[in-house]
């Protein structure tokens, strides 16, 4: 079977307290907006979805494979609980982090190797 990863947007409001002189200021809340209306399909400058293959390859979305998984992964009936949902590094910037082991079980993702102190996402959490 094929992967595709279909790129959501979703707020991250910091809230940054600054004393009256703008001489000392300090970080006092971070929020990631996590409801349904907040979270949206991210989209390129002539408006089409972003799509990308296991190797974090843009494709069109147009693709039958894109095309299906869009239409799946905009139906949140089917994401799984917040709980569930993995946290870490951007999975465009780092993907090998987030394999399924049954698929990959060296867990390298066929992508950089792992450093001795580090593992795949789903190596971490029992959750799969």
């Amino acid at each position: 079977m094929a992967r595709r990863w279909v790129r959501f947007e979703m707020p991250v409001m910091v809230c940054v307290e600054v004393d009256e002189q703008v001489e000392d200021a300090r970080v006092v809340t971070v929020v990631a907006g996590t409801d349904e209306q907040d979270i949206t399909l991210d989209r390129d400058l002539r408006r089409e979805v972003l799509v990308y293959d296991e190797s974090m390859e843009r494709v069109a979305a147009s693709e039958p494979l894109a095309a299906e998984a869009i239409a799946v992964a905009e139906d949140r009936g089917d994401w799984p609980a917040l709980t569930a949902w993995e946290f870490g590094p951007d999975a465009f910037r780092d993907p090998w982090l987030y394999v399924d082991n049954e698929d990959d079980p060296e867990g390298a993702g066929g992508g950089a190797e792992l450093a001795g102190d580090e593992q795949s996402v789903s190596a971490r959490h029992d959750h799969r």
